[in-house]
This record gives structure tokens, sequence and C-alpha cells, in this order.
């Protein structure tokens, strides 16, 4: 298996001033928008498969994405888009990666009791009763880390995926200290 498998990307920029989302409703046939559910506008892509919300205040929330490459495809085609219906849009616009959800398989059943007995982190928890899973958070990185008892293990909350390649290298190596790995 691959070391690291991407579930999913969050990203966000801010493209104007401000969008009419339900004039936008009316244009895009690939669009959802129920004022009384929801406060933007959603519009759903099939290639890269994705969602992303407009909102009035010319902000964008885009999630479901694998790849890093394909905010840029999804920023290009938005703005495209847009266009189209003679919306200014900001000439400096900024991506913020939100938050990258990753996985990866170590391919061994493990024990979450010793585990949490012995490893070296701070903000461990781990109780079979509340939640299947061993969760701990390294700082550093701004990730939480979730590890089950099947090997699986996830990563939350980073916005690069170089601080997750990171937190898996030193996880993986602090499972080697005490002898699981």
């Amino acid at each position: 298996m691959e070391e690291l498998k991407i579930e999913n990307i969050v990203f966000s920029a801010n493209l104007t001033e401000k969008f009419d989302v339900k004039y936008l409703s009316k244009q895009f046939i690939n669009s959802k928008y129920n004022l009384d559910e929801f406060s933007g506008l959603i519009l759903d892509f099939d290639n890269p498969k994705c969602a992303v919300f407009l909102f009035t205040n010319g902000k964008i929330i885009c999630t479901g994405i694998k790849k890093i490459d394909d905010i840029e495809i999804i920023i290009n085609r938005i703005i495209n888009d847009i266009e189209k219906y003679e919306i200014t849009l900001f000439d400096d616009i900024h991506i913020d990666i939100e938050n990258i959800v990753a996985s990866s398989d170590l391919e061994k059943n493990l024990d979450l009791d010793y585990i949490k007995g012995n490893i070296e982190f701070e903000n461990i928890a781990y109780n079979e009763n509340e939640f299947p899973g061993l969760t701990l958070n390294m700082p550093n990185f701004k990730i939480n880390v979730i590890i089950f008892k099947s090997g699986k293990i996830v990563f939350t909350g980073a916005n690069e995926l170089e601080y997750i390649k990171k937190a898996l290298k030193i996880l993986k190596e602090s499972l080697v200290n005490i002898g699981i790995l």
C-alpha cells in the first residue's frame, strides 16, 4: 500500500466582494441553493469530484478533492465560470488549504493500550468504550492523529502535506522505539 493516501482536502479563497448566490444558482446547472437549508450555493463537480460552496461574502470553500494539484484546476474552473456572468473578481486571489485528511496503514494489528502506556506523546487518549481509536495531538504540525487497532492511521488538521509526512515518520519511529514495529 502507498505510505500516505489523501482522503480529502478542504481549501478556501476570497474571490470577490460579494456573490449574488440566488442569481448564480439560476446560472449554474450543477448547483443547489436553498436558503432555508444552507446559506451558500453548492456546486458539484465530477472531474475532479468535489463540492464548492459560494457564499454571499465572496468566499468559496471546496471539499472533496484528493490531490493538491486539483486545487488549481477547480479554482480556474470556478473563475472561468464566474467571469462569464460579468462578476468582478479580485486581481490577487489567495488560496488557503484549511485541512488535509490523509491515511496510512501499518498493515498490522496494534495493542492500543500498550501504545498509550508507552509512547512518548502529550495529549494522548484511548478509551475503547468511548471511541475505537487512540487519539493524539502533534501540535508542532497542527495535526490530530487517530490510530486504530487494525493498524490504520488517520491524520487531520494539517494544511501542508509535508507536515503529515513528517508526522507519520515521527509516529513510526516512536512505534519502533516501543517495539511495535
